[in-house]
């Protein structure tokens, strides 16, 4: 409306509007001196979205200039969105879901499929490497080859490790096999031993 674009002109009230030339571009006019004046208007605008509080923009920073440095994976979709200064509606669309279940992703209250990582590091032009945490690192890419790699290198069998980690032989062995996923306790339980074991055999 020729009243809201010529309101907020900065300059003058004077200004009127002319025509308009295109997508939020104006042709204005005013008289002077006797005389008709014409100037182009370009109206742009822009969302400027930042952190809740300081430590939240501190974490802003961090993911502008080193994004490895944050290990949760909530922590840097959130940051990441706010760098492309969006709204979680706006994400939740764009990778198909509902804005309800995208929110619980930021509250780090769910598993995060693959599926909805990869979508998110082509929005935000990163490696997919980038967004994971070691755990995901561990359960998409060869999670059976890991567990049987690190078992290899503990000298055990699968009912050792099972026994070590204190879950059933079964989790071992489907775990191995691809057939399920090894929960986050669990890859807790498994990296800690290993460190322990690691330490003591030096």
């Amino acid at each position: 409306m020729e009243t809201n674009v010529t309101e907020k002109v900065p300059f003058s009230k004077e200004w009127k509007i002319l025509s308009k030339a295109g997508e939020n571009l104006y042709i204005l006019y005013r008289y002077e001196n006797n005389c008709i004046r014409y100037a182009p208007l370009y109206v742009h605008s822009f969302r400027f979205i930042i952190g809740n509080d300081y430590k939240e923009c501190e974490k802003y920073n961090l993911i502008i200039t080193n994004p490895y440095e944050l290990e949760n994976i909530n922590e840097k979709i959130r940051c990441f969105r706010l760098r492309e200064s969006l709204y979680q509606e706006d994400i939740a669309k764009r990778i198909g879901i509902d804005r309800t279940t995208y929110i619980s992703y930021e509250k780090g209250l769910r598993i995060y499929p693959i599926e909805v990582m990869t979508k998110l590091s082509d929005i935000y032009n990163v490696d997919l490497d980038v967004l994971l945490d070691d755990y995901h690192r561990f359960i998409y890419f060869n999670q059976g080859k890991n567990i049987k790699s690190i078992r290899k290198e503990l000298g055990m069998n699968q009912k050792e490790l099972a026994e070590s980690l204190g879950v059933s032989l079964l989790v071992i062995k489907r775990a191995e096999q691809e057939k399920v996923r090894f929960l986050e306790k669990n890859y807790i339980k498994l990296i800690s031993f290993y460190n322990e074991h690691i330490k003591f055999t030096v």
